[in-house]
């Protein structure tokens, strides 16, 4: 009969404690997931933005001053050429009309 009875509640108290345990570890578990997920996210969403950011800038950067400057380059080259052809074909018809 103390067997019999040892073993019941022996089974029924180890079943009771797992639960309580398991129930436990599910909680924490989760908890420690759900907090891991947020912070990753968290942090992964603040490095792509400032990486993103700085890389954006830097290439817009990159490109718009080379834009501009092959740009000037071509319209000063072309117009001081033009300015320059007419100006002296002006001169030189101008000059030889004189003498």
């Amino acid at each position: 009969m103390g067997r019999t009875m040892g073993r019941i509640i022996g089974r029924t108290m180890g079943r009771t404690m797992g639960r309580i345990i398991g129930r436990t570890m599910g909680r924490t578990m989760g908890r420690i997931i759900e907090n891991l997920t947020e912070d990753l996210t968290e942090n992964l969403t603040e490095d792509l933005t400032e990486n993103l950011t700085e890389d954006l800038t830097e290439n817009l950067t990159e490109n718009l001053t080379e834009n501009l400057t092959e740009n000037l380059t071509e319209n000063l080259t072309e117009n001081l050429t033009e300015n320059l052809t007419e100006n002296l074909t002006e001169d030189l018809t101008e000059n030889l009309q004189l003498s």
